[in-house]
């Protein structure tokens, strides 16, 4: 499921990133392949507040890292941009 494959991306982007973490998982989960962490960290956006992003090119990231452009987001995966704002169903 999209809702599965996005737990183990975020979980994956934090061991990556050497966060600390605990993941309990039964032996079928871990032993089923993942992007290598190269492709994980490509498509890895960090946003904190006070931070100036142009929404453009955030919106450009999210679309080549799979999400769809739509007018209004209402399901997982997608995006959409209203004036300067974009809106994230992840």
């Amino acid at each position: 499921s999209q809702e599965l494959t996005s737990k183990r991306l975020r979980t994956a982007a934090r061991l990556i990133k050497g966060e600390p973490c605990l993941v309990v998982a039964p032996i079928e989960a871990v032993m089923q392949r993942m992007a290598p962490p190269s492709v994980i960290s490509a498509f890895t956006q960090t946003v904190r507040t006070g931070m100036v992003i142009e929404p453009a090119s955030l919106l450009k990231k999210f679309i080549d890292a799979g999400y769809s452009r739509e007018e209004m987001c209402e399901g997982r995966g997608q995006v959409c941009l209203r004036g300067g704002c974009i809106d994230i169903f992840p």
